[in-house]
């Protein structure tokens, strides 16, 4: 047996001769020898380095730690050997623990925070029979482990890097498990002729977790797969595919594409609707599947792709677009999933490649590492006129010219001169008839009353038009990319998916220039629009037709790359662009520009106002080239288009907090992400760390309703991970349920208000939801147990902050010297009307001078889970600390995380008029109410994407 996976720029496969081989994008193979058996599982990824166990028949077997450039052994012959084989995927911590199951029943748990250098912590016992682990899987807050076997899943909770952990429970069939997937807290296996699911968050009965509910099929199933993270699509040995809601194992639909059982149990989804299939005869295909509106099931064939000579034991993989297919013969071969399978086909047969066949290859997100200088761009200004400088040094293949400049500097101006100069530029935007669909079938808890007096807002007409203005001009070439369709699923008629998934957004950022063969590339949280407009100052002074002061202010951020990360944006550019099924993004030419947005207005001026508007010349063109040294970059993405969605950002969130020692920075218009909140709530739990996590959000009324009862939620499991309270009061209901149009609602009574004390109650813990919002908080107060959910807090009193507080909520505002009478524009809750408050739409992270991440991505589930996002890591620690240096200064406070009080209490008692600084968060300013009074559902589901640029 062997494996195929993919990481940057390689592809990794084992045959079954004890080899492993390490393939590069331009064929080059590097070879390595293992010890006792074969790959038989992907390895995890981690800083350039493959980890990785033997699959053998014999007692023993080693772990590898593959640098995956070079096929360097970190480990080597001597390095870590363990009784039995280990046939499932490590897994790695967010405090970089590698975990590893073995057929001997152990799980293994090794320190790798320095990988040439491993240390075994502990080991712990799961079962006593030999017995292959076919799958290992964490939970989304890195809390729990689950692991498969023929024979039973077993569940054990992680007690930290140096405490062994312990078994929660093991879960049976009456027949053999033959595969499983993980989604949310949701273990979905299938063993027999039955699919059964299993809810992680339910209660053992004497160790044993029973099923909530089984589907039996009739016939014999392979392993499910994960179609839509809503339902599992699972194949059986007749032919037929059978679609199953994951939450309660309702069938949605059965169906036969007309493929043999052969070539269903040889499958992979891909982008979560295209089943891609291949036959023993050497036939590549696609058959679409999608759901639809009626709780239906559509399919169609695809394309269909012969490959003359090969024959395929084994299923393909699908990695970045890529369709990989290994023969039988031991030939590799690469087809482009979004060109019909019929391009880009290759075989990198030879250079050492093995020639015995090659297993069942399996798909495992990966991180690009690359390396880029690096440039900090801090709000508007800074970020559109780089952009100006770029679409100019492109225009005049010269990064040192700015020469005849387009007036206005428009957006639409600069691309097209691109284009008049004869050079491509390539503009690709979020196609948003997922938004309108969900509009026209109506607001769910009935009537479209915003619709006539909110349409013009729609990020869909801002999109369409700019496409209208540039499709005609020369070499101008433009995209709308829909994002997987509401309207071929029933998202739409559930409102919790809704407000999570429903509307899927793709919401990346970036842009790459070519400049006489360099490449730069920006990546950020700005859309290209008015409101992402501000200066770094944030003087607030704008005003209305009346003459009032609107005192908007609006925070963003961006990077600016050069190096060979600029490669990796732009290799994800194209796997978009590829999705147009036109001409490919390939100019062939050494200058061209590819600009992609979630809202693009053509009529954006890319400098200040007054340069387009004739009030004011334009800012003096400036080389927009980084000038440091290139440093560790990596350039992650969230992506539902695959069969798992990609998780990169969330992943690396989760790591970097897991290791800060001594600060965590955060700054985001909200905070909500259950995986980002439970790494949170851990590191603040932990009463021996010193580490002090600073969270940076608009202050309400500043900041957004949608999203404040989120937030507050997320408020208060950080207060209470922190013991840093001293009373709340919660409401506790008894739930019943309605039927409204046909839907179940739930209504809740309450039976009264119960109120604690932190000193009266003990052992505090969480059993963390799909959200925040669901999360249950458990306690014990005297010899009785207690819970309720973190959602039905109605009061909370946080311990005074103090120079000693390791949690931290700010908010940014400007002091004024007078303000306006009468004019409560930008007032915020319980401060004087002389501070208005600083919206906050950038998207970023710091983590101990050490590593920072900006981006795209939202601290949401939305973001962090389902949008398309895209956002930077910057792994060193000179960029790091020169970014946290250049925002602190920003906010006025020191340049150290360690003065953070201080600064935030001279701004709140001493401002100085015209100042800019940071206010206490209170806890109290934040609304526990949904306001769906003032909302349809379907501005409610936009809103929670990028509500800054919406409404």
């Amino acid at each position: 047996m062997a494996i195929l996976s993919t990481f940057p720029g390689t592809v990794v496969l084992g045959d079954s001769n004890k080899k492993v081989y390490f393939v590069n994008n331009a064929g080059t193979v590097n070879t390595a020898p293992l010890q006792a058996g074969n790959l038989t599982s992907p390895p995890a990824y981690y800083g350039g380095v493959a980890y990785f166990g033997e699959g053998t028949g014999a007692l023993n077997s080693w772990l590898h730690a593959f640098k995956v450039q070079n096929a360097t052994d970190y480990w080597g012959p001597s390095g870590i050997q363990l009784n039995g084989s280990v046939d499932a995927t490590p897994v790695i911590s967010q405090d970089l623990v590698l975990y590893v199951a073995a057929s001997n029943g152990a799980l293994y748990a090794i320190d790798i925070q320095d990988a040439a250098n491993p240390n075994q912590l502990w080991t712990l016992p799961v079962f006593t029979r030999q017995a292959a682990v076919t799958a290992l899987f964490m939970s989304a807050g890195g809390r729990k482990l689950y692991l498969l076997t023929a024979g039973a899943l077993y569940a054990v909770a992680l007690q930290g890097r140096s405490t062994a952990a312990t078994l929660l429970w093991q879960a049976s069939a009456p027949a053999s498990f033959t595969g499983a997937i993980l989604n949310d807290h949701y273990l979905i296996a299938s063993a027999g002729s039955s699919l059964y699911g299993f809810d992680t968050h339910g209660t053992a009965s004497g160790g044993v977790l029973p099923s909530k509910w089984a589907y039996s099929a009739g016939q014999a199933l392979f392993p499910p797969m994960n179609l839509d993270c809503v339902h599992a699509l699972v194949g059986d040995a007749s032919g037929s595919l059978h679609v199953v809601r994951m939450s309660d194992g309702a069938c949605i639909g059965t169906f036969n594409p007309g493929l043999t059982s052969s070539a269903i149990q040889k499958s992979v989804l891909l982008d979560g609707q295209s089943l891609i299939s291949v036959t023993s005869s050497g036939t590549l295909g696609q058959t679409k599947v999608a759901l639809t509106q009626h709780f239906g099931v559509e399919y169609s064939p695809g394309w269909s792709t012969p490959v003359s000579g090969a024959t395929f034991s084994s299923a393909p993989f699908v990695g970045d677009g890529v369709v990989y297919a290994a023969s039988d013969q031991g030939t590799l071969y690469s087809l482009d999933a979004y060109a019909g399978g019929k391009t880009g086909q290759q075989s990198l047969t030879g250079s050492g490649m093995p020639t015995s066949p090659f297993g069942p290859p399996q798909v495992v997100p990966y991180v690009a590492s690359s390396t880029a200088s690096v440039g900090f761009l801090l709000d508007g200004y800074s970020y559109f006129t780089t952009m100006k400088n770029l679409l100019l040094a492109t225009k005049n293949g010269n990064l040192n010219s700015g020469a005849s400049p387009p007036s206005p500097p428009t957006f639409e101006n600069l691309v097209t001169a691109v284009g008049a100069a004869g050079y491509k530029a390539y503009v690709l935007m979020w196609d948003t008839s997922t938004v309108s669909y969900v509009m026209e079938q109506g607001d769910l808890r009935g009537g479209l009353s915003m619709l006539a007096s909110a349409q013009n807002r729609l990020p869909r007409l801002v999109n369409a038009k700019t496409a209208c203005n540039l499709e005609f001009e020369a070499n101008v070439s433009v995209y709308l990319e829909p994002y997987p369709d509401v309207s071929k699923h029933s998202y739409w008629s559930d409102v919790y998916r809704l407000g999570k998934i429903g509307v899927l957004s793709q919401h990346q950022k970036m842009a790459v220039f070519c400049v006489n063969g360099t490449k730069l590339a920006l990546v950020s949280g700005l859309n290209i629009g008015p409101s992402d407009y501000d200066t770094s100052g944030h003087p607030m002074d704008a005003t209305d037709a009346t003459g009032k002061h609107t005192y908007n202010g609006r925070h963003d951020t961006a990077v600016i790359l050069m190096g060979t990360a600029a490669s990796t944006v732009e290799a994800e550019f194209d796997r978009r662009w590829a999705k147009s099924g036109g001409s490919s993004a390939s100019p062939g030419t050494a200058s061209y520009a590819k600009i992609a947005g979630w809202a693009i207005h053509h009529d954006m001026c890319l400098d200040c106002p007054d340069a387009c508007s004739g009030g004011g010349a334009p800012s003096a063109f400036q080389n927009p080239s980084p000038t440091g040294p290139a440093v560790p970059v990596e350039v992650l993405i969230t992506n539902s288009d695959y069969p798992t969605p990609i998780r990169q950002i969330q992943k690396e969130m989760v790591d970097r907090i897991g290791a800060a020692q001594t600060y965590v920075y955060i700054e985001n218009f909200t905070l909500h992400d259950i995986a980002v909140v439970e790494a949170l709530s851990q590191k603040l739990a932990d009463m021996a760390s010193a580490c002090l996590v600073i969270v940076m959000l608009p202050h309400p009324p500043i900041g957004e309703a949608a999203q404040e009862p989120m937030i507050r939620c997320t408020y208060a499991l950080l207060l209470l991970s922190a013991n840093a309270w001293t009373q709340l009061t919660y409401e506790s209901f008894t739930v019943t349920t309605e039927y409204i149009n046909g839907m179940q609602i739930p209504v809740k009574t309450p039976t009264g208000p119960t109120t604690i004390q932190s000193t009266q109650v003990t052992n505090v813990q969480f059993s963390f939801g799909e959200s925040v919002y669901d999360t249950r908080v458990t306690y014990q107060q005297g010899g009785s147990t207690q819970e309720f959910y973190v959602r039905e807090i109605t009061s909370m009193t946080p311990v005074a902050t103090s120079s000693s507080s390791r949690l931290l909520y700010c908010s940014p505002a400007r002091y004024f010297g007078t303000v306006q009478a009468d004019n409560t524009a930008g007032a915020i809750t319980g401060w004087p009307a002389n501070y208005r408050g600083v919206y906050i739409h950038s998207k970023l992270a710091l983590f101990d001078d050490a590593s920072a991440i900006i981006g795209s991505g939202n601290f949401n589930g939305r973001s962090m889970m389902y949008d398309g996002e895209m956002s930077v890591l910057v792994d060193d620690t000179t960029t790091a600390a020169a970014i946290r240096s250049a925002l602190f200064s920003h906010w006025g406070v020191p340049s150290t995380s360690a003065g953070w009080y201080s600064a935030m209490n001279a701004f709140a008692t001493s401002p100085t008029a015209g100042s800019i600084g940071v206010l206490p968060l209170a806890f109290g300013a934040l609304s526990s109410t949904w306001p769906r009074k003032a909302f349809t559902a379907a501005f409610d589901v936009l809103g929670l994407v990028d509500p800054g640029s919406v409404l």
